[in-house]
């Protein structure tokens, strides 16, 4: 007979406890401090297995029995246990398209930051290598591939957002911060799906590696469902570790709206940056909106989310080649895309547009922390006709923020 610790344990691992049709779970058991690898191992032994160690939240993601949970969730030393759910990228295709002007008058390009991108890959896009690699280095948590590639494209898009050197289209379609290296860690599949376990570990490696890379960003351009507060979501304690370690977490708000408390998670959690997505039709900011879906905070609290909105309908960035996947490790040329830019919709497009513009505010103050970003933020912003808990402080204004 199990007796559980219902309040250690997530909606949906206590409806599977209760139900009892599967042997094993895949959870994510979350302790509340820093625990030795022996006695991990001793708490699991031969009834699971675990997948990663997470060290950088004091967590671990494992594939256990009931019987070893039901364990877990009695010791003092855990935290919560909570289901390994799937995620998904933020980014809907559209018909419509409103280019972004990049226009950038301060002489700067993100040069000397880099920024690190949790999605579907990155394809081999030309404006990605030429004139310079944007991507220093790229890793694969799904198939292990050593070389770039994107099966999905959500990845890509993001990367020239940020950093497209716009080579293809003579500059048309280049990237906000051009001159800001990218870190792509590719823990989403081909659907756009990706795993809590493996999106925590990729936040860990871009904490372990944050001073050998350089990283001062970390885009999370996707969102799952809020079954928990933040102070218990496995995404939002991975994102609050990763900005506690003075990483800028940049989170899209989700393409939920638009309900009130219809933001995903991570972007609930408070110490990241969380962009909604506003549609800016023209030059005329009395014709901006925040677009239906984009997601909503609640009206009940002191610090609403979003924290902004940045532009992100029919947005234009890179287009990639899905069918193309490198043979093993070796490095083979890939075939162009078809069409070299694409335009697309979602909140995902605004966290990147947003990663850009701060880039470039970085090269000018690299030693900014993300308490200080938000201030910045809060009085370079313009607000538009719509209410708080849809705009946070407003739209992004890249002239109002280089000039602060």
């Amino acid at each position: 007979m199990l007796f559980f610790s219902h309040k250690k344990l997530d909606p949906i691992v206590k409806l599977k406890l209760k139900e009892k049709t599967e042997r094993t779970l895949p959870v994510i058991v979350i302790f509340k401090s820093s625990l030795t690898k022996g006695f991990i191992t001793s708490l699991i032994k031969n009834k699971g297995k675990i997948k990663h160690e997470l060290g950088f939240m004091n967590a671990i993601a494992a594939q256990l029995t009931l019987d070893t949970i039901d364990r877990l969730s009695e010791l003092p030393e855990v935290f919560s246990i909570s289901y390994d759910r799937k995620a998904r990228v933020t980014l809907d295709k559209t018909i419509n398209y409103v280019g972004i002007t990049n226009s950038n008058p301060y002489n700067l390009t993100g040069r000397n930051v880099t920024a690190a991108i949790i999605d579907t890959g990155v394809y081999p896009h030309a404006d990605l290598l030429r004139p310079v690699k944007a991507v220093t280095y790229f890793k694969d948590m799904v198939n292990s591939i050593n070389e770039w590639y994107d099966d999905n494209g959500h990845g890509t898009f993001m990367c020239g957002l940020i950093s497209g050197s716009g080579s293809m289209s003579d500059g048309k379609y280049k990237g906000i911060a051009p001159g800001c290296r990218l870190i792509m860690i590719k823990a989403f599949n081909s659907v756009g799906e990706g795993s809590f376990s493996d999106i925590l570990s990729s936040m860990g490696w871009v904490v372990e590696n944050r001073e050998r890379y350089n990283i001062k960003l970390l885009c999370l351009p996707f969102g799952a469902d809020v079954i928990v507060p933040h102070t218990e979501d496995p995404l939002c304690l991975g994102a609050k570790a990763a900005s506690d370690t003075g990483i800028i977490v940049i989170t899209s708000a989700g393409n939920k709206g638009p309900a009130n408390d219809s933001i995903t998670t991570p972007g609930i959690e408070p110490s990241s940056v969380t962009v909604g997505c506003c549609n800016c039709r023209d030059s005329n900011i009395r014709n901006w909106s925040i677009s239906d879906f984009s997601g909503r905070g609640s009206k009940k609290e002191r610090d609403t989310k979003p924290d902004i909105t940045a532009p992100g309908f029919g947005i234009t960035s890179l287009a990639s080649n899905s069918n193309f996947i490198p043979a093993g490790d070796r490095r083979i040329s890939p075939p162009s895309p078809e069409i070299p830019y694409g335009s697309v919709t979602g909140t995902s497009a605004s966290a990147a547009v947003a990663t850009g513009c701060i880039a470039l505010y970085l090269e000018k103050s690299p030693n900014l922390t993300s308490k200080d970003l938000k201030g910045i933020l809060k009085l370079s912003c313009q607000t538009i006709n719509d209410m708080k808990n849809a705009q946070g402080y407003g739209v992004i204004n890249m002239k109002k923020l280089l000039n602060e």
